[in-house]
């Protein structure tokens, strides 16, 4: 049927979408999966303190998403599975980036702010020197 507005409050379609997005995550949000053991915290220059939190259940992925404003929420399955996995780097307790990893190359997929905003030219230098301390010493093991 049509959509009409007729008896409805644009607060009322706001919680009903944002209901039925949610649902969306349901089947997601009991998964969990193994910890990789890549978590790491740096210190800038500047003495911000910056960490890098894999975050490990369909729940923290939903979560991630939700304080974000993107679709991270939708990535629990692919972890899950072992195809992809999913890290918080915050800054001084604050969330800057969601990082996405690539499983079977190491590699980052993407790396986004707030909105999907890109990371900026110093987020992504120290999202490179994690990768160099942690993802990438592992795969030399494989």
């Amino acid at each position: 049927t049509d959509f009409q507005w007729k008896g409805r409050s644009a607060a009322r379609v706001l919680e009903l979408s944002r209901e039925h997005e949610e649902s969306r995550y349901l089947p997601y949000l009991r998964i969990s999966w193994a910890h990789k053991g890549w978590d790491m915290t740096v210190t800038d220059p500047k003495g911000d303190v910056y960490t890098f939190q894999e975050l490990c259940s369909g729940r923290e992925v939903h979560l991630e998403g939700l304080a974000m404003r993107h679709c991270v929420g939708s990535y629990a399955y692919a972890c899950s599975k072992g195809h992809a996995a999913i890290f918080s780097m915050q800054c001084n307790g604050q969330r800057k980036v969601t990082i996405e990893i690539t499983m079977s190359t190491r590699t980052v997929a993407q790396a986004k702010g707030t909105c999907n905003r890109n990371a900026s030219p110093e987020e992504q230098a120290l999202i490179r020197q994690w990768m160099a301390a942690k993802v990438l010493p592992v795969m030399a093991k494989v």
